[in-house]
């Protein structure tokens, strides 16, 4: 059998719960992981400043993976080792249409989400992120 040495995880509904809590008991167990010398990595579709916080409970200071691959780097100093980026004018035309069929359109540019308007949904999700919102 193979000793494991790195441990990769979704944040949501898998740290987290439902109400995007971080129970006391997945931080001690994350942290017995750590002890143990397993590396922890959280892999995400949030951006980083939205796992900023959990990381840092958590004890992790290192590789984060986010934006479902496209943001791969470091939460506790922001550095990214590696940033895919949309094209602007194609995001722009995406969130266009998102917006003419009614869906709620947000993207995130790295400082920020920007939202074509507020509402209860993306209040809830950057409160309990701690991202700022830009109306675009």
């Amino acid at each position: 059998m193979t000793d494991v040495r790195l441990i990769a995880s979704d944040l949501d509904r898998t740290l987290l719960t439902h109400d995007y809590v971080l129970p006391d008991r997945v931080v001690e167990a994350v942290g017995a992981v750590l002890t143990a010398g397993i590396k922890v990595v959280i892999a995400t579709a949030r951006s980083p400043i939205g796992v900023s916080h959990f990381a840092q409970r958590l004890g992790l200071g290192g590789l984060v993976i986010c934006f479902n691959g496209a943001w791969i780097g470091n939460v506790a100093n922001g550095q990214a080792t590696f940033s895919m980026k949309i094209d602007g004018a194609i995001a722009r035309q995406v969130m266009e249409t998102a917006y003419i069929a009614r869906l709620n359109p947000l993207w995130f540019s790295g400082e920020a989400v920007h939202v074509v308007e507020r509402n209860a949904s993306i209040e809830r999700e950057t409160a309990k992120t701690g991202e700022p919102v830009v109306v675009a």
